[in-house]
C-alpha cells in the first residue's frame, strides 16, 4: 500500500490550509469548504501512490475540492430553478385555502425560508435552528426576524390587493 504515514503527515499539514483557501471560492461557507476538502482528501488517499509523486499534491487536491464545490453549486442552482417553476406546497395544505402565505414564503430568500421552516414546521428552538444552519444563535435570531418581517410585509400587501 501507499505510504500511509506520508499521507497522514501531509493531510495534517495541508487540510487546514486548503479549507482556508477554499473559503474564498465558496463564499466563506466553512461547512461547504470543509466538506469539499474532506472529499478531495479521500480521493487523494485513494490515489496517494500517484498523488504523492506530483509536483504539488496540494494543488491537485485543491482542484478536486473546487470541482466538488462547483458541482454542488450547479446542482443547487438547478434545484432552485426547478422549484421556482413549480413552487411546492406541503401535502397537508388544503388547496381550498388561500395560498398567500405559501406564495410569500416562496418569494423569501432561500436561507430565510429554510429558517422559518425549521422554526415553525419542525418546531425547533432558535438555538436548534442556528445549529441546523451552522450559525450562531444571534445570527439565526436575526435571520428569523428578517424573514418574519418580510412575510408580514408580503401578507399585508396581499391583503391590500
Amino acid at each position: 500500500m501507499a505510504d500511509q504515514d506520508g499521507f497522514e503527515r501531509w493531510y495534517l499539514d495541508a487540510h487546514p490550509r486548503l479549507v482556508k483557501v477554499l473559503l474564498v471560492y465558496c463564499g466563506g461557507n466553512v461547512d461547504v469548504a470543509t466538506d469539499a476538502v474532506d472529499e478531495a482528501m479521500v480521493r487523494a488517499l485513494e490515489k496517494w501512490r500517484r498523488v504523492q509523486d506530483m509536483d504539488s499534491p496540494e494543488a491537485w487536491t485543491y482542484r478536486v475540492a473546487v470541482n466538488v464545490v462547483s458541482r454542488r453549486f450547479r446542482r443547487r442552482g438547478g434545484e432552485r430553478r426547478a422549484m421556482a417553476r413549480t413552487p411546492p406546497k406541503p401535502a397537508w395544505v388544503d388547496d381550498g385555502q388561500p395560498s398567500a402565505l405559501w406564495d410569500a414564503v416562496a418569494r423569501l430568500d432561500e436561507r430565510e425560508a429554510e429558517a422559518l421552516a425549521l422554526r415553525y414546521l419542525a418546531d425547533m428552538t432558535e438555538a436548534e435552528v442556528a445549529q441546523a444552519l451552522g450559525m450562531r444563535v444571534g445570527g439565526a435570531s436575526s435571520l428569523l426576524s428578517r424573514a418574519r418581517k418580510s412575510l408580514r410585509i408580503a401578507l399585508e400587501a396581499a391583503e391590500d390587493v
